[in-house]
């Protein structure tokens, strides 16, 4: 008699290896909302471990000033237009599940991101409040997140395929940030107001752990079967 459900095994194993492939080039959606380019690169060590690297640009427009952006009492600086950048990262992936694609990685990272002589304008509600000051910024953030994540396939080539990968991750991170002004006016809001200089300029700079939580949809291609 045959064994049916070795047989089905068997065709399940086989479909899998048919489908397997040793490298895998990705790149980050979600990103591009935030203006962040993030190429990965994964390398297959067998069917459940896999190395992957990778590499980003944070690209700016071409404004010179940005403003203030509130949340109720609270107030932040929204610089993120403003901005350029690079991210660097090294991860470990563990498939869980195989043949449902359902994996956890690891992922210690380092970005780096900048600004110079740059308009920031806080607008509040009064205008004695209100100030707009000359900056310049720099922010490093070295990391570790936890993600989670399930591959889609929805091409399967002879060498080449095409596939989603939605993931959240979750984190530590480390940080520093320094703001130099370079010039301030208060009691305005327009940027063409005439600024008080300094010289030197007044520095100001901030270190502090802070948990990261964030999801996304990567794009990637992998390719050259095993």
């Amino acid at each position: 008699m045959f064994n049916i459900s070795g047989i089905e095994s068997y065709a399940q194993n086989k479909a899998y290896v048919r489908k397997s492939y040793k490298n895998n080039i990705n790149f980050n959606l979600i990103g591009l909302f935030t203006r962040n380019a993030v190429i990965g690169y994964e390398r297959n060590i067998n069917e459940q471990n896999t190395i992957r690297l990778a590499f980003g640009v944070k690209y700016s427009t071409s404004a010179d000033s940005y403003k203030s952006r509130s949340f109720g009492l609270f107030t932040t600086k929204n610089y993120n237009k403003v901005s350029k950048g690079v991210y660097i990262g090294l991860g470990y992936k563990y498939m869980l599940f195989r043949y449902i694609r359902v994996y956890l990685s690891a992922e210690a990272y380092y970005n780096h991101i900048y600004y110079n002589n740059i308009y920031y304008l806080f607008c509040v509600g009064t205008d004695s409040d209100s100030y707009v000051s000359l900056e310049s910024m720099r922010e490093e953030t070295k990391g570790l997140k936890i993600i989670f994540g399930k591959k889609l396939r929805v091409l399967s080539g002879k060498n080449i395929g095409l596939e989603f990968d939605f993931f959240v991750s979750s984190g530590l991170a480390l940080v520093t940030q320094e703001f130099k002004t370079h010039g301030k006016r208060q009691g305005t809001c327009s940027i063409n107001a005439e600024l008080q200089m300094f010289n030197p300029p007044k520095v100001s700079i901030s270190e502090k752990w802070t948990p990261t939580l964030s999801m996304g949809i990567l794009i990637g291609m992998p390719f050259v079967k095993k």
